[in-house]
C-alpha cells in the first residue's frame, strides 16, 4: 500500500533569474494566499483520511523566496495541526539575507541552493534578465545560510551542454 508523504508546492512562478535552460513560464504571479490555503487543507484532509502523520513539504517556484509570505503561510498552517511536517526549500540563493537565513533555520526549513559550478560555469547558465551573472549573490546567500546551518546545506547543479565537460571543476 502506497501513501504519498512528500508534497511539492509551487508557491510562485516568478523568478529573478533568467536561466538559459529554464522550462518554466515565469510571467505568472505568486500563487494567491487563498489557493495556498486550499492546497494545505487538501493535504491535511488527505493525511487525516489516510492516517498519515509524518509528511515532507518542499517549496518550489520560480524562486520561492519571492513568495516568502506563502512559505510562512504553509508553515503556520501546519503548525496548528497534529501532523509532523518537515520542510525543504530549493532556492537560487540570491535573495537569502541574514534575516531570511535565520527565519528559515528557526522554522526548521532544510535548504538546498542551486549552483551550477564555479563562477564562470554558473554565470553561463544562471543569469539575471540583463544577462549579468548571479554567482556573487548566490555565494553571499550561501554564506548567510552557513551562519545558521553550518555545513547542513545541500546543493543542486543542473548539468547542460554548457558545463558537463567541466564537471570536475
Amino acid at each position: 500500500e502506497i501513501k504519498p508523504t512528500f508534497f511539492i508546492i509551487d508557491i510562485t512562478n516568478k523568478c529573478n533569474f533568467n536561466c538559459i535552460y529554464c522550462f518554466r513560464n515565469l510571467d505568472a504571479q505568486n500563487v494567491p494566499a487563498s489557493r495556498i490555503e486550499e492546497i494545505c487543507q487538501y493535504i491535511l484532509n488527505y493525511c487525516v483520511a489516510e492516517r498519515v502523520d509524518h509528511i515532507m513539504i518542499q517549496f518550489w517556484g520560480g524562486e520561492p523566496l519571492l513568495a516568502i509570505d506563502n512559505l510562512r503561510l504553509v508553515c503556520d498552517f501546519f503548525s496548528k495541526t497534529n501532523l509532523h511536517v518537515g520542510y525543504d526549500l530549493e532556492t537560487n540563493g540570491s535573495l537569502v539575507t541574514d534575516e531570511i537565513a535565520r527565519e528559515l533555520h528557526e522554522r526548521k526549513v532544510q535548504v538546498g541552493v542551486s549552483i551550477d559550478g564555479n563562477e564562470v560555469l554558473h554565470n553561463r547558465q544562471r543569469r539575471y534578465y540583463d544577462k549579468s551573472g548571479t554567482f556573487a549573490q548566490v555565494k553571499q546567500g550561501i554564506v548567510n545560510l552557513q551562519r545558521y546551518y553550518g555545513s547542513n546545506l545541500s546543493a543542486i547543479c543542473v548539468l547542460t551542454k554548457h558545463n558537463i565537460e567541466h564537471i570536475s571543476e
